[in-house]
């Protein structure tokens, strides 16, 4: 008795990833923001102990997604494995950011407002952090374009992204444009 429950509950962990993107097709961003969030949390989590099961799942999404025709939720695992080795390699090896903005070069060519706007979001934050602040602007700037074509219910983000824009413009005491984000 006690070995078919720990086989079950090895099992239910196990899978637990696999229906956790199942769950997102064809969705709004809005609708499965919460379940993005466990996403990369179990991916970064996992990614740790494995290095090589960042690329895996991520290629495993992309695929799904893929045969499934929802070009957002491939995009997403792009973000995923860009997103993902960056957070936890990126403080050795700068160039990961590099994925990140080919990330939000394909959100923007394919017209996914949420997938420029959460790559370009991570670029100003990682440029800001290193205090390189010029390239930070430029990437501030940009994100404030995305936000502005989006709205607030279907982006349940833009709190969090407006407010650092705003504190990134009071730093520089900036206040005209602080007050506006």
């Amino acid at each position: 008795m006690k070995l078919s429950l720990v086989v079950f509950l090895l099992l239910c962990y196990c899978t637990q990833g696999i229906s956790q993107y199942k769950q997102m097709l064809h969705k709004p961003y809005k609708d499965k923001v919460e379940g993005i969030d466990r996403l990369y949390r179990n991916t970064i989590n996992k990614g740790i102990e494995d290095s090589l099961y960042i690329k895996k799942y991520a290629k495993q999404i992309e695929k799904f997604a893929i045969e499934n025709q929802d070009e957002e939720l491939a995009l997403e695992a792009n973000l995923l494995y860009a997103y993902s080795y960056w957070y936890i390699y990126g403080h050795k090896n700068h160039d990961l950011i590099y994925n990140l903005i080919d990330v939000a070069q394909k959100g923007k060519n394919k017209k996914v407002a949420h997938i420029e706007e959460r790559a370009a979001h991570t670029v100003a934050t990682y440029y800001w952090r290193k205090k390189e602040y010029e390239k930070s602007f430029e990437w501030l700037l940009r994100s404030a374009k995305v936000l502005e074509t989006m709205k607030p219910e279907s982006f349940p983000n833009m709190a969090e992204h407006l407010n650092f824009i705003g504190y990134c413009y009071y730093y520089f005491k900036d206040f005209s444009n602080a007050l506006i984000y």
